[in-house]
């Protein structure tokens, strides 16, 4: 039940009804826009686990998000987040900052967490990548496994992208399919164990 349980949840909420945008787990500089949802699903087949978010913006600078996860039961527990984007990266000029309160609640496993990003976006000059830019994010959080988290994103070209990131306890990195802008695929590790994850953004 569990393994079709939260993406069928994902489906449902994105019918009834975004980028500080998530890398994989830990979250950037980035914003959504306004009126902008996106929905996204990973999961660890190996380890019956499965985690679902659905971010929308609201006004120029904040996003809500909820969240949703499932951890080898056949229960699924919920919590909400709230973001406010300071400014959005400009490539190869300044970066985008955001903050940030996740899982206000305290309901998950990751627990509540303050947290401040920064993503910086270089600007590539390849034949098949100058129209996306290379994009690092660090920053801090109050989890107690580490203060400091890390990531990257870097583009083949507009529709591949090799994506890795550190959140102070593992390392997670893959490769991300775009087949178009408002979609993804993704096929990552995290902690030796293979994820699989897709995304879709809309506006409302």
């Amino acid at each position: 039940m569990n393994r079709f349980a939260l993406p069928l949840f994902a489906v449902l909420v994105l019918g009834s009804a975004a980028q500080a945008d998530r890398l994989v787990n830990i979250p950037t500089g980035k914003r959504i826009n306004f009126k902008e949802g996106r929905f996204e699903v990973l999961s660890v087949p190996s380890r019956d686990f499965a985690f679902g978010t659905f971010r929308y913006g609201i006004g120029e600078s904040w996003e809500i998000e909820a969240m949703a996860e499932s951890l080898n039961q056949d229960t699924i527990d919920f919590g909400f987040s709230l973001t406010y984007n300071y400014i959005s990266p400009f490539t190869d000029a300044s970066p985008g900052i955001s903050f940030g309160i996740s899982d206000i609640g305290d309901n998950l496993t990751e627990r509540r967490t303050a947290w401040a990003a920064i993503t910086y976006a270089f600007g590539n000059d390849g034949a098949l990548n100058q129209n996306v830019p290379t994009e690092l994010t660090l920053g801090l959080w109050t989890r107690d496994e580490g203060f400091f988290f890390a990531g990257a994103a870097l583009p083949y070209s507009e529709h591949l992208w090799v994506i890795g990131e550190h959140d102070s306890r593992r390392i997670t990195a893959g490769l991300e399919l775009r087949p178009f802008p408002e979609a993804s695929l993704r096929f990552l590790w995290r902690g030796g164990d293979p994820m699989i994850g897709m995304s879709y953004s809309a506006r409302f």
